[in-house]
C-alpha cells in the first residue's frame, strides 16, 4: 500500500551491499549508496459524526464476503466472529443509509451496487493518496556523504 519514505544512510564498501540497496551517482559524480530506513505510512477511513463508516477493515470484510458468498466464510477467513462481522455490516448500512449486502435467490450473500461503488471509490482514494505521497516524499530524501574510495585513507 504505502511506498518507502526514504531517508538514506551511508553504507560502506560495495561488496557489503544488500540486494535492495542501489548505488546512485551524485551531481558531483561521486557514488552514493542508499538504504531505506523509514517509510511514510497512512491509513484512510471515512467517518460520519465521529463514527467510522468505512476503512481498511470493512474493505477487507466486503471483499471476503464477495469471495466467500457468505458472512460466515468471510468472518472465518478474517479470523473474526460472525457476530462482529454482522455488526460491522449492520452499523455501516445504518450509517450510510443503504444496504451493502443482500442474499440472492441462490441463498448466497452478494454485495450491492452501492457496496461495489464504495469499494471502487475507496480503492481509488487509497491509490490517489499513495500517488500524492510518492510525489511529496522527494523533499524528505537526504543523501549522506559519498563513500570514501577503497584506496583512500580515513
Amino acid at each position: 500500500m504505502a511506498n518507502p519514505f526514504v531517508i538514506f544512510a551511508l553504507l560502506h564498501p560495495r561488496r557489503m551491499l544488500p540486494p535492495a540497496i542501489k548505488p546512485v551517482m551524485g551531481k558531483s559524480g561521486k557514488e552514493y549508496f542508499l538504504k531505506v530506513i523509514m517509510e511514510i505510512k497512512f491509513k484512510i477511513w471515512l467517518e460520519k459524526d465521529g463514527h467510522a463508516l468505512f476503512g481498511e477493515g470493512r474493505d477487507q470484510l466486503l471483499k471476503a464476503i464477495d469471495e466467500c458468498h457468505g458472512l460466515y466464510g468471510a468472518a472465518k477467513q478474517l479470523k473474526m466472529s460472525y457476530r462482529a462481522a454482522w455488526g460491522k455490516i449492520k452499523l455501516t448500512e445504518e450509517r450510510i443509509g443503504k444496504k451493502i449486502v443482500e442474499v440472492g435467490d441462490d441463498k448466497k450473500m452478494h454485495l450491492t451496487k452501492d457496496a461495489r461503488m464504495l469499494l471502487a471509490e475507496f480503492e481509488k482514494l487509497e491509490k490517489d493518496v499513495d500517488a500524492f505521497i510518492q510525489v511529496r516524499r522527494s523533499p524528505f530524501i537526504v543523501l549522506k556523504d559519498p563513500l570514501p574510495k577503497s584506496d583512500e585513507k580515513k
